[in-house]
């Protein structure tokens, strides 16, 4: 559904649910927004607050009961290649045979369908043209501002 648009998007895996973060505006429509968006019962929930005119979101994410990284719900959807690349970005650390407390969140780039990990130890990154900043809340709750920030020379936007 977002297949090759030039937008980042939340996803929880343990369901595969998937918020775009619209953090410009794609579509020509004006005006931002805010509001609640809400997965299954027991996972991620995301409360948005969007500024597309200025090429910035912020989304909240309530991971809920069920919100550590389950590989075995995962696995069943997907193919071999895609779980590789999916454990990779799923990293935690914990002890050997122990649970990792993975979150079931991670970052996904439309365009190259690219995925980038929201666990504890990352801070922020910069996918193509944009920045994220991640910022852990008390309790379950997950911060994830998207900036859109081209990389300009002289104040102007270089294309690459």
């Amino acid at each position: 559904m977002f297949r090759g648009k030039d937008d980042l998007g939340v996803i929880c895996v343990n369901d595969w649910y998937v918020m775009d973060m619209q953090i410009r505006n794609l579509d020509g429509m004006s005006g931002g927004g805010s509001g609640w968006t809400v997965g299954a019962e027991g996972v991620c929930s995301f409360q948005t607050d969007r500024n597309p005119e200025r090429g910035i979101s912020e989304v909240t994410v309530e991971y809920g009961a069920d919100g550590i990284f389950d590989v075995k719900k995962v696995q069943e959807h997907l193919c071999q290649t895609c779980l590789d690349k999916l454990l990779k970005v799923m990293d935690s650390y914990g002890e050997e045979g122990e649970e990792s407390g993975a979150r079931d969140v991670c970052l996904v780039d439309f365009q190259t369908l690219e995925l980038y990990s929201l666990q504890e130890h990352y801070i922020s990154h910069y996918i193509r043209d944009y920045y994220v900043q991640i910022d852990r809340r008390d309790g379950d709750e997950l911060e994830v501002i998207g900036i859109y920030a081209p990389v300009l020379e002289n104040g102007e936007r270089v294309e690459e």
